[in-house]
């Protein structure tokens, strides 16, 4: 009796100790879209002429993002987000409507 209750038990903490961290993850989605919203609300003050859709505009945020995140040479990823923003928007939006925004 007393082993199925510690079996009972272990596999309780196992389910709570192995669930996927959805609240961590809304969070992240959340704080990157924040950051987009603020982005393109700068990017129309400093270039009006915005024609691109913002779908591309928040798939190319959100890749620099997690480049600028995962590159290891860069400490805190300093200058990549920037980086990757300037090559993939470069053609579309003048360079320095990306850099001031």
């Amino acid at each position: 009796m007393r082993q199925q209750n510690l079996n009972e038990q272990f596999e309780e903490r196992i389910n709570i100790i192995s669930f996927f961290p959805t609240s961590a993850l809304l969070l992240e989605i959340v704080f990157v879209l924040s950051k987009f919203i603020g982005f393109y609300f700068c990017l129309n003050t400093f270039y009006p002429n915005n024609n691109l859709d913002i779908i591309y505009l928040l798939v190319i945020f959100s890749l620099s993002w997690s480049l600028g995140l995962v590159v290891p040479t860069a400490p805190g990823g300093i200058g990549v987000f920037e980086a990757c923003l300037l090559f993939l928007l470069g053609r579309n939006i003048p360079q320095n409507a990306i850099l001031v925004s």
